[in-house]
């Protein structure tokens, strides 16, 4: 059957749009709209302004639209960089939970990015990116452990995936794709040091540059460059080389692929911080709201954490429980949790470096602590439990096993909409951004994608 890549690569090569089931069409367009909507959020923040000013250094031919700058066009490959770094650049981006992957931020930049260049039509575009994303979904789901390694999966594997959907609307056979897959695994870099730095941007651009690799990888391979086709499973191979020997296990990259859709558990944010935290923000809010707890009535919080939640939530512990800015504050638990038990809500607006250092907010992040549960079905799953004790003498306690957005306990197209126009007048207006939900309702019909591209830019 030849090497996994060329396993892949005939998937997605031979993948029509007939081929997908009606549910995954409607999750993967869902998704695509998200991800505009993030990306839209991000570009009027500070770190977008030195991102376009990198991406625009240069200039080159006007191929592909920069999201949210007012129509500004950049050869493809430093538009997705720009682009994807916009993706990943407020935590609230989507999740592959059984292989702890943003699968999105790293794919639907250089997706759109081509389809635009190339003018393809909707349904194109839906069957190019519903590839990468299973690829991808199936890539992190046979190593979870990478990012152990200190490898960040949303890069490493996210431009295996996104090679494959450029691949396809540039129309490359099997073999072209094999060897654009072989040509990107040079380029799989990306490293999870951030979560020891106070102010991570890196986490950002990086995530970028794979789509933007992604780009280029496809393009060599399309004028006759090649790349080893085993590199994936071969002895200095992806699993190898980022997750070390035994860490891996091959037969769920193509295990039942083309049937069983993966792609179905990747769930979106309902807010922009680490993924881990999504579901204890939930009980945080519904024990605060339903029982009425006051701030000052509170003794101590426990999350009970699966032993792997402790060193990104929770540790270093004088950056998790002394965050001096909101971009830190995402990967810190006891900021969203205090948060969360204050405002009952938490928002884009809840990470300012002023909140982060807020005396009040500090005090209530210092009663937040963990209990290790080794039993809990992290990462498959990415399950909350949380125990709040109050001065009063009472223990109010809290689950959820499936977080919000997950297959279990989908969020609806509504929730969807709602996100994206939040985010979207960020940038645009109420009426483009309008006009963009209703040209996504109709994506499958939607002759060239450049369209919409004309709406978000």
């Amino acid at each position: 059957m030849g090497t996994i890549s060329m396993q892949l690569s005939d998937f997605t090569a031979n993948l029509h749009y007939e081929d997908l089931p009606p549910e995954v069409v409607e999750r993967v367009r869902l998704h695509s709209l998200d991800i505009i909507g993030v990306c839209l959020l991000g570009a009027r923040m500070d770190f977008a302004k030195i991102l376009r000013a990198v991406a625009t250094f240069s200039g080159g031919a006007p191929e592909s639209t920069l999201i949210g700058s007012g129509g500004l066009k950049l050869p493809a490959p430093l538009a997705t960089l720009y682009n994807g770094g916009l993706a990943h650049g407020n935590e609230f981006d989507d999740t592959y939970a059984p292989g702890r992957w943003h699968g999105s931020a790293p794919t639907v930049p250089p997706t759109l990015a081509i389809a635009e260049t190339l003018h393809v039509e909707g349904k194109a575009f839906i069957t190019a990116l519903t590839a990468a994303l299973e690829v991808g979904c199936r890539l992190t789901r046979a190593a979870p452990g990478i990012l152990n390694q200190g490898f960040h999966s949303t890069c490493t594997a996210g431009i295996f995936a996104a090679t494959l959907a450029v691949g396809k609307l540039m129309g490359l056979g099997s073999e072209q794709m094999a060897n654009a897959m072989g040509i990107c695994g040079s380029f799989t870099s990306g490293t999870v040091e951030f979560l020891s730095d106070p102010e991570p941007w890196s986490k950002r651009i990086q995530v970028g540059y794979a789509g933007h690799g992604a780009i280029v990888a496809a393009r060599a391979a399309s004028n006759g460059f090649k790349g080893p086709h085993t590199i994936l499973e071969g002895r200095y191979g992806y699993f190898r080389s980022h997750a070390g020997e035994g860490n891996y296990d091959l037969s769920k990259v193509i295990e039942k692929l083309g049937s069983d859709w993966q792609v179905l558990y990747l769930y979106p944010k309902r807010y922009p911080c680490d993924h881990i935290a999504q579901g204890y923000i939930d009980c945080a809010i519904t024990i605060s709201k339903t029982e009425g707890i006051a701030p000052d009535n509170i003794e101590r919080v426990e999350c009970i954490v699966h032993p792997l939640v402790v060193p990104v939530m929770f540790e270093p512990q004088e950056i998790r429980y002394r965050p001096t800015n909101g971009w830190s504050a995402r990967w810190s638990m006891p900021f969203n949790m205090a948060v969360a038990l204050v405002d009952h809500a938490l928002t884009v607006d809840s990470y300012t470096d002023d909140r982060a250092n807020d005396p009040n907010t500090r005090a209530l992040m210092a009663k937040i602590t963990y209990i290790k549960e080794p039993n809990l079905a992290f990462p498959v799953d990415y399950p909350a439990w949380v125990r709040l004790h109050t001065k009063d003498g009472r223990i109010l306690e809290w689950k959820v096993l499936k977080v919000a957005g997950s297959a279990e306990n989908p969020m609806l197209a509504e929730e969807y909409e709602k996100k994206f126009i939040n985010n979207a007048c960020r940038s645009i207006d109420a009426v483009k951004a309008a006009r963009i939900i209703n040209l996504m309702q109709s994506l499958l019909s939607l002759n060239d994608m450049a369209e919409l591209a004309a709406l978000y830019g």
